[in-house]
């Protein structure tokens, strides 16, 4: 019975938990997405705290090791790490209930978060040489609209581009 295996991750070589091990030391709840502890001194509690360096996210220390929970969760329900970003469909980092997560690209991830609004207060919107400058960025590469003589022609034209791009 091994209770961690060697996986290639971000470059490193890295002791990962089974999903055996995991389920030997925790209990995940579909409908809550909690983890109780089934071992130790915090038996029948809740695992993990959220982390304000990690985003708001939850971490667990299993094993003297820290892993994020929806990555635990992951591996929990299906018995393999994630093969990519796992992301929060209602946008809460701390809501790890199973129908809440998702394998996504960057660009899926990035598309699925809180983008500040900006000056102007539309996204996307900047002032250039007495203008509004739209622009829209899609798989990591920018997208300039173009620069229109008032606000709500550069919101027409960044909606349209949404759109067009599949975020509408």
């Amino acid at each position: 019975m091994e209770p961690v295996r060697l996986i290639f991750h971000k470059g490193s070589l890295e002791m990962m938990i089974t999903q055996q091990r995991l389920k030997e030391v925790l209990r995940y709840n579909e409908d809550t997405g909690e983890f109780i502890w089934l071992v130790g001194n915090f038996k029948g509690e809740a695992a993990g705290s959220i982390k304000t360096r990690e985003r708001g996210r939850i971490m667990i220390c299993i094993d003297r090791k820290f892993y994020k929970a929806h990555r635990l969760v992951w591996l929990y329900m299906t018995g393999e790490w994630p093969n990519g970003i796992i992301d929060h469909i209602d946008r809460n980092p701390s809501n790890n209930r199973w129908p809440n997560l998702r394998i996504a690209t960057i660009s899926e991830n990035g598309v699925n978060r809180d983008h500040p609004l900006g000056v102007l207060g539309a996204r996307g919107i900047d002032e250039r040489c007495g203008g509004y400058r739209a622009k829209i960025k899609v798989n990591g590469k920018a997208h300039y609209l173009g620069t229109f003589s008032s606000l709500e022609y550069a919101i027409a034209a960044r909606k349209a581009a949404e759109l067009r791009f599949g975020r509408g």
